[in-house]
């Protein structure tokens, strides 16, 4: 080998060429995925070979394969250096720890290139690649040096870029589930709300039917002219109630406020006609009502209950009725009290109060609350509306 021949490097189009079939390959891909080690080997085997019949092709005076890939190593060296070097500093801004590693990187480069190219190369029965031109020397070692130093930033960039990359895709996919979860709940809601629709229709259609009841409550109301008029004026309240809660339950839109204060009142009169006007009543209102609406049947539940429960024929504690709405229509407070009844009392399971609680949270939310105040001998119950809907 010619004393004055310079070893031959790859030009850096070559690293470039085995890096796209490198990742390119999905089954060198693969490999790599699993043992990321052993990608790098593969990968710089196939670039010293590449190096070797290059200097085969090229050259009449062959280099050992050995020669070429110790001297590689050296080189391989700087690669990596120059990859943590960008890591260190730009990558964690560990700027000090990164120029002294580029430092000694430097010098161990230095270093190790000479010791052997002057005195391992001879060891192993081969003329050095240069000669002992100090100038040459230096000059050739900052060309290669700063070679590999762009290698290794350009392999930097690109596994910061793949990964960015793949946050990107995981971020995507993670969007993706969550947007599959929430539309998969909103068609499980659907679902129950169809399955809740046809168990509610499947129990109405098991139930009297109401045209029948309201025609048959007519044909009371017209026999009993004749007969007695409070009696008359009583089927006919009752009639009007029962019209009002079908028609409820068939409409979406809540009913008027006043509505339902109507036929909380024809409630009171016919519990006054059962029992001779002797129950003792005070029913107090303020605010305007006009307006505003309200799920059905709740007032109603709530006098209902008192009726039940209470003991109303007692003059000096009479069942109290309280409905204040604030002065711009913001807030609703109903507040039935009652003295509780001591004789025998009505079964009850508490399933009005519960059901009205349920609706409550359904349509108000945490706006509305349902308070009970009860003692040995008295029983009140409250409701609150902080935000009524218009």
């Amino acid at each position: 080998m010619n004393p004055e021949k310079k070893y031959k490097s790859a030009k850096p189009a070559s690293i470039s060429t085995f890096v796209l079939f490198f990742s390119k390959n999905s089954s060198l891909g693969a490999l790599k995925r699993k043992f990321p080690f052993i990608g790098h080997v593969f990968f710089w085997s196939l670039y010293i070979l590449n190096i070797h019949f290059v200097n085969l092709l090229e050259s009449d005076d062959h280099s050992s394969l050995l020669d070429i890939a110790c001297l590689n190593l050296i080189v391989i060296w700087v690669f990596y250096s120059s990859y943590y070097f960008w890591k260190m500093g730009p990558g964690d801004k560990k700027w000090p720890e990164a120029l002294l590693a580029l430092l000694v990187s430097s010098l161990l480069f230095y270093a190790g290139r000479s010791i052997y190219m002057y005195f391992i190369l001879p060891q192993m029965g081969f003329k050095p690649y240069t000669s002992f031109n100090s100038r040459k020397f230096i000059i050739d070692n900052i060309f290669i040096y700063v070679q590999y130093f762009i290698y290794g930033m350009g392999y930097y960039f690109s596994v910061r870029s793949s990964l960015k990359e793949k946050q990107l895709r995981k971020a995507i996919e993670e969007k993706r589930k969550i947007e599959e979860e929430r539309f998969r709940l909103e068609q499980d809601n659907m679902l129950l709300e169809q399955q809740q629709l046809q168990t509610e229709y499947a129990f109405l259609r098991s139930q009297i039917n109401p045209h029948f009841l309201q025609n048959t409550l007519n044909f009371f109301y017209s026999k009993s002219l004749t007969c007695s008029e409070e009696l008359s004026s009583a089927i006919l309240t009752l009639s009007e109630i029962m019209r009002y809660s079908l028609n409820t339950k068939t409409n979406e839109t809540p009913p008027l406020l006043t509505e339902e204060l109507k036929q909380m009142t024809n409630l009171i009169s016919i519990n006054q006609m059962r029992f001779g006007n002797r129950l003792q009543i005070q029913y107090t209102q303020t605010g305007d009502t006009e307006g505003i609406r309200i799920i059905p049947l709740v007032l109603i539940t709530l006098a209902e209950n008192a009726f039940k429960h209470g003991e109303l024929g007692n003059p000096e504690h009479p069942m109290k009725v309280q409905l204040d709405i604030s002065e711009y229509q913001e807030t609703l407070s109903f507040t039935v009290s009652n003295l509780k009844k001591t004789g025998p009392k009505d079964q009850s399971h508490g399933i009005g109060l519960e059901n009205i609680r349920r609706r409550l949270q359904l349509v108000y939310g945490k706006e509305a609350a349902l308070n009970i105040d009860e003692t040995a001998t008295h029983y009140s119950i409250a409701l609150n509306i902080k935000k009524l809907h218009p």
